[in-house]
């Protein structure tokens, strides 16, 4: 019989409870090296055409595009977008190396930020919109009562609640480590893996029936805690972001979208399939861009800063560009 030392963990595959029984936990997903240099090439890349991008519609909407409302939502989506892109190379540095080395305040503010662009970007795409719906089933109303004031209050209230909505994550990131490195991500709850460890004493003391159970049971018992809590978290955080931030606007744009199609196809004056062309990509821009701010289950399960996904080169330039040439 093989003497386990001080420090020595129970081997696995020998009908023995592993070192960590949550490691096949989704918590703990690992992503392949082909993958995770793609996605720092394209997150480079992203950084570097977001960057260009989104300073070109500052520029241009900040000191060219005078006494337009328009200008407004553009601004602050680019606004949203670029400060996303000057977080990307924290993102990119430990998709290159596997690990986080910018600490657990930095993890924080990353996810934070992260997050706000997130919201910030499909609050104002919705409420764009929405404005053009207005212009276009009631252009007399719209005409009177929407003004520079009030497109800037309304951008002030959809940073306020974005501030506000992705404080939870904040305070649920942190830093966690996994496979001997350290990595960025949403903690719900902080893993009770009990590690039990035998020593020569312990293997000739007699045999107790409560301390065996506590050895096979506990870390068992942990997991089982763990994902209660998780269940509990999902409920009251996850499926709330999904819902607020993913499929309410996704209706509404829907929705919007069909109402102008619907009015703008009834003047003759109208290119119809151009005025397609210009719903169908905003359509697709607007899914685009809500499917890649981090609005998957596994953002929220808690994975890696590694595996959140790249965003955004410039929502804010293709807005402004179908902007230009809209018909509605």
């Amino acid at each position: 019989m093989n003497k386990l030392t001080e420090g020595s963990t129970f081997p696995e595959g020998e009908g023995l409870m592993p070192q960590n029984p949550c490691i096949d936990s989704p918590d703990f997903t690992e992503i392949s090296d082909p993958i995770r240099y793609t996605s720092f090439v394209l997150s480079v890349l992203t950084c570097v055409l977001g960057l260009v991008g989104n300073a070109l519609v500052i520029w241009v909407t900040g000191f060219h595009m005078k006494k337009h409302v328009g200008k407004i939502w553009f601004l602050n989506l680019a606004v949203a977008d670029i400060v996303f892109v000057f977080c990307l190379p924290l993102y990119c540095v430990a998709l290159f190396t596997d690990k986080w080395l910018f600490g657990r305040y930095l993890c924080k503010v990353y996810n934070y930020v992260s997050t706000c662009n997130m919201y910030a970007s499909i609050f104002i795409i919705t409420t764009l919109t929405i404005n053009r719906v207005l212009a276009t089933a009631k252009p007399i109303w719209h005409h009177k009562f929407s003004s520079r004031c009030i497109c800037y209050a309304t951008c002030t209230v959809i940073w306020v609640i974005t501030a506000l909505s992705s404080l939870p994550i904040f305070f649920l990131s942190d830093e966690v480590i996994y496979q001997e490195n350290v990595q960025c991500k949403l903690v719900y709850v902080k893993q009770r893996i009990t590690t039990h460890r035998l020593s020569n004493r312990d293997l000739t003391a007699p045999p107790s029936f409560g301390a065996l159970l506590d050895t096979y049971l506990a870390p068992q018992s942990a997991c089982e805690v763990d994902i209660a809590e998780t269940y509990f978290l999902t409920n009251c955080v996850i499926i709330p972001f999904l819902v607020v931030g993913y499929f309410i606007p996704l209706f509404v744009i829907l929705f919007s979208n069909v109402i102008i199609a619907q009015q703008v196809r009834k003047s003759e004056s109208v290119n119809t399939s151009r005025l397609y062309r210009i719903i169908i990509t905003v359509i697709l821009v607007s899914i685009y861009n809500m499917d890649t701010s981090g609005y998957s289950t596994d953002y929220f399960a808690g994975l890696s800063a590694q595996s959140q996904p790249y965003t955004h080169v410039s929502d804010a330039q293709v807005y402004a560009s179908n902007d230009q040439h809209s018909l509605y």
